[in-house]
């Protein structure tokens, strides 16, 4: 059987080719995209913040199912929330913005709720849950079988989050001028169009050890 699925697996090459293929293909979108799309609580971001909701509840799900790694998927819960909470500003997104301008559009900060003196320990205690729960997650057992089963590590996807993550920094702050005057103008659309495969990737990362990786045979 495992070698029936082994050879019904795409060979090496063109799984690098489906880690590889967006990349060309979201320059192409984010030039051809308005500046507008890539605005503060814009379309892209809205499909960011349903794609992390949609994480965060998969992983609540992990948890319930796979109730001997219960509180390693509560942990990537957590997590998910955090980056959520990140995308909307912690609310404010659905206030007035903070400032606004023609290129970047309207600017949104947490600095404007009247709740904010109390975001810093609500989100240091999330942290300090999320360590909790990896503590209590039997990490020497779940080390065990991802080492036991190291064949299924999710390689691609990882790689997938990285590059595509590093790329996010490159667009975000060009380390050459002349990388600065070419992004001008489509910076901010390219920016949000790879941070959202930068969560796909996570996402499917998740997913795969969840299947795959870390699964109790």
């Amino acid at each position: 059987m495992s070698h029936l699925s082994m050879k019904s697996a795409p060979p090496i090459g063109m799984r690098w080719l489906f880690v590889l293929l967006p990349m060309p293909l979201l320059f192409a979108i984010g030039w051809m995209l308005p500046s507008s799309a890539g605005w503060e609580n814009g379309p892209i971001e809205m499909v960011q913040n349903v794609m992390i909701f949609s994480a965060m509840c998969i992983s609540f799900g992990m948890a319930y199912v796979r109730r001997e790694q219960r509180t390693f998927w509560l942990a990537f819960a957590l997590i998910w929330f955090l980056l959520l909470g990140r995308e909307l500003s912690w609310g404010a997104v659905w206030g007035s913005p903070l400032s606004s301008t023609p290129e970047g559009g309207p600017f949104f900060s947490s600095r404007t709720l009247p709740y904010r003196t109390y975001l810093t320990a609500a989100r240091a205690l999330v942290l300090i849950i999320i360590v909790a729960l990896f503590w209590c997650a039997d990490l020497r057992k779940i080390i065990s079988i991802a080492w036991r089963q190291r064949t299924r590590f999710p390689l691609l996807s990882v790689c997938a989050v990285f590059l595509y993550a590093a790329i996010v920094w490159l667009v975000e702050s060009p380390p050459v001028e002349c990388l600065h005057g070419m992004l001008i103008g489509h910076d901010q659309v390219l920016e949000e169009l790879f941070e959202t495969v930068v969560y796909g990737a996570a996402l499917v990362t998740q997913c795969y050890t969840f299947a795959r990786w870390l699964k109790i045979d």
